[in-house]
């Protein structure tokens, strides 16, 4: 199996049907890096979509150096820019579909709601940065290719960003029990 650094660099040179493995590699973790942001399947596939599309057309843009999973994500951290800007829409909890089951899922179920609920109390910033290294576990060196910085600098921001979660969700279960 080849790596993905020279995969793109056949992409860019010319072997476009390569672009299909890329796509099978990085589809359901492109998809969950959406839906974490968005909470919205559509969206999230036709972000995925976008991204690729963008791979494609920039892909002489792509120069092998570093970490190709970080250049796809910076590209899809732009995609998902371009859709917000779109669109101001919010999807609510509300329409989160209802999930059948115990005591033990209602409780699960509840949790996954509060999660979701602080992520989307976070500016997008934090939101992104708990996304990219909880939920999609991009390395630190690749965060810090993402965000233009040290890869110390990338660690802080993670660490104040699920700082800012956790405090989130404290304030709200406090809430919720008094």
């Amino acid at each position: 199996m080849e790596d993905d650094v020279v995969i793109m660099s056949r992409i860019s040179a010319g072997e476009l049907k390569l672009l299909e493995e890329l796509f099978q590699r990085h589809h359901g973790p492109l998809f969950r890096y959406f839906l974490g942001r968005t909470n919205d399947r559509p969206s999230s596939e036709d972000g995925v979509q976008e991204t690729f599309h963008r791979v494609l057309r920039y892909r002489k843009t792509f120069r092998g150096e570093g970490s190709f999973t970080a250049w796809l994500y910076g590209i899809a951290r732009n995609v998902h820019l371009d859709q917000r800007a779109r669109s101001k829409d919010a999807v609510s909890l509300q329409q989160m579909s209802d999930l059948p089951g115990d005591v033990h899922e209602a409780r699960r179920r509840e949790s996954r709601i509060t999660l979701h609920w602080a992520l989307e109390q976070l500016e997008d910033t934090d939101r992104e940065l708990v996304i990219l290294s909880r939920v999609d576990e991009l390395s630190m060196i690749e965060l810090a290719a993402i965000l233009g910085c040290t890869v110390g600098a990338a660690k802080v921001r993670i660490h104040r960003a699920v700082k800012r979660l956790r405090e989130v969700c404290l304030e709200r279960e406090k809430t919720r029990s008094e």
